[in-house]
């Protein structure tokens, strides 16, 4: 596990370094876009993120399996571009609620930069319980199926370039280190590359539901996908009277790649697919010089079907934050400060 901590905080910081001279940068749009370099964000938030695992035929008969996992509580401080945030999963907001145990490690990192946004994860869960258990079978003994050998692992890197940058700022909802001050909107371009696993002990499909709904997947208990492709869509935020803000994103990719089952039986099949798949961050709240309230949210993931086309699999990971940010005007020394030392 430390390894591939250490794997992704070097991907990170080589990103970092790769775009901190953007590509096309322009000059942000005074009237749209009000920058806070001169401010330090003092941020309080509450946090969760996710990676889930629906297995469906033709968006009916869903198996909607979650990851029990924390919301965490966190601080964290902006100064320009850079943000520090650390948070921890206390016991006081999470109760178990008969969901089961999941041991998970879950790294993202969001770049938003004026032209550019960067999205890498690297979600890794083990341990799932069937979140609408009681829809798909009233006489179950309990609240939720348990399913602890369900294993799924997620990563992936995608990168838009934003081609109304100076009028539009992903940074202002989600860094919170700018203020959009009327409403404006920006067309996306991109591309996405990532790589899902999964495997448990037995088949995906519980025993108290038909399996032959799902075709190939009633008999598959393991499975992979590279996929990568174009991506493209378009962000807007509503702004009224200069504070409050409605920001939603969506954006559409064309993943292609290799998909390989494996079978209870041991037996292995592989395919060559083209999967659609949906983007979405959306934010809503309060932003002014003093502060900030608001709750964002996003999600990615991937999409593949079975060998027999009958029935699909989505995961998809996000991650949803509560965020109160206190903002306080620096100083003159310490502004030099940070200015000699490019942060």
């Amino acid at each position: 596990m430390l390894r591939k901590i250490l794997l992704f905080t070097s991907l990170v910081f080589l990103v970092q370094i790769s775009f901190s001279q953007e590509i096309g940068k322009t000059i942000s749009d005074s009237s749209y876009i009000r920058p806070l370099s001169d401010y330090l964000n003092v941020r309080l938030y509450l946090s969760r993120k996710y990676t889930n695992l629906i297995i469906s035929r033709m968006g009916r008969n869903q198996l909607k399996y979650e990851p029990n996992s924390t919301v965490n509580f966190g601080i964290g401080l902006t100064i320009k571009s850079f943000s520090l945030n650390l948070a921890y999963g206390f016991k006081g907001l999470n109760q178990d609620e008969g969901k089961g145990t999941t041991k998970f490690l879950d790294l993202q990192s969001h770049i938003y930069k004026q032209m550019l946004v960067i999205d890498i994860i690297a979600q890794l869960y083990d341990g799932f319980f069937l979140e609408n258990t009681s829809k798909l079978s009233s006489n179950f003994p309990d609240n939720y199926y348990l399913r602890p050998d369900i294993d799924v692992q997620l990563y992936g890197i995608s990168g838009y370039y934003v081609l109304n940058g100076a009028k539009f700022s992903y940074a202002a909802p989600f860094v919170q280190n700018e203020i959009q001050e009327k409403s404006a909107g920006s067309f996306l371009l991109g591309a996405r590359a990532i790589t899902s696993f999964s495997k448990s002990d037995s088949s995906y499909i519980p025993f108290f539901v038909d399996d032959s709904l799902y075709g190939n997947f009633g008999r598959v208990n393991r499975m992979s996908a590279y996929q990568f492709g174009p991506s493209g869509g378009y962000a807007y935020s509503l702004i009224l009277k200069k504070r409050f803000f409605l920001t939603a994103s969506l954006n559409l990719a064309f993943m292609i790649g290799p998909v390989t089952y494996w079978r209870e039986d041991g037996k292995k099949e592989r395919d060559w697919q083209l999967n659609p798949v949906l983007g979405l961050r959306a934010g809503v709240g309060y932003n002014s010089p003093k502060w900030y309230l608001g709750i964002t949210f996003l999600q990615e993931g991937t999409s593949i079907k079975g060998i027999d086309n009958l029935a699909e699999a989505n995961i998809s990971g996000g991650n949803v934050r509560l965020n109160y940010v206190k903002r306080f005007k620096m100083g003159k020394g310490l502004k030099a400060k940070l200015d000699k030392i490019h942060l």
